[in-house]
């Protein structure tokens, strides 16, 4: 079930990459994102809302936390894709989402 959902989530990225990047050229960034953004919400709410549990303080603030960081990802994001061509863009994104994590990981290992 895992490697289906990741999948899924891999999917569902590289799809919302390409629109939001073929989009972000007929439109500003900010227009792309007005959409964008409460369509992943309303999915997200419906996840959580599915799964249960009670929100604690400090959950709230990291998941506070990682939106701040990921809307302003994506506004980063769309802008590379609608400036520079995607065949450039998305794969260094994509490296650089992969390496952060890794070296994280590795530091953490190596101490």
């Amino acid at each position: 079930m895992v490697t289906v959902l990741a999948l899924g989530a891999a999917l569902a990225f590289g799809v919302a990459d390409f629109l939001g990047g073929a989009v972000s050229r007929r439109a500003t960034v900010l227009q792309v994102l007005l959409w964008c953004v409460p369509a992943g919400f309303a999915i997200v709410l419906a996840a959580a809302l599915i799964d249960g549990g009670a929100p604690t303080g400090p959950s709230m603030a990291w998941g506070l936390a990682a939106g701040l960081a990921g809307g302003t990802g994506l506004i980063t994001f769309y802008g590379a894709l609608a400036r520079g061509p995607m065949s450039v863009v998305a794969p260094v994104s994509a490296l650089a989402a992969a390496v952060l994590p890794v070296a994280s990981a590795w530091s953490a290992a190596t101490g």
